[in-house]
């Protein structure tokens, strides 16, 4: 279900979103499915006029890891976002850069 998410992300940023984004942004995230293993997604609105895709980021800003249903009920709304942390649903690592 993730999947859907991440490429409804994509085509927001390649349909003429990017660049907006990217200037205001100015970050690389990385998103690890735990429960899916070798899933990761990347969203880049850091670079040129930002990108959404499968794989790892050679150096994230910042990296969230969780299960692909959480991911999904705090992107629907279902799950708020700082209860998803504190509960451990929801794991931050960020670069050293921006710590």
């Amino acid at each position: 279900m993730s999947t859907k998410i991440f490429e409804g992300i994509k085509a927001h940023v390649a349909g003429g979103a990017g660049p907006s984004l990217v200037q205001k942004v100015q970050a690389v995230f990385q998103f690890d499915i735990s429960d899916k293993p070798g899933t990761s997604w990347v969203i880049d609105l850091k670079n040129a006029s930002g990108d959404v895709k499968q794989g790892k980021a050679e150096k994230p800003d910042a990296t969230f890891t969780m299960t692909d249903s959480d991911f999904v009920d705090v992107c629907t709304g279902k799950l708020n976002p700082q209860v998803a942390f504190m509960q451990g649903k929801m794991k931050i690592k960020r670069s050293e850069e921006h710590t």
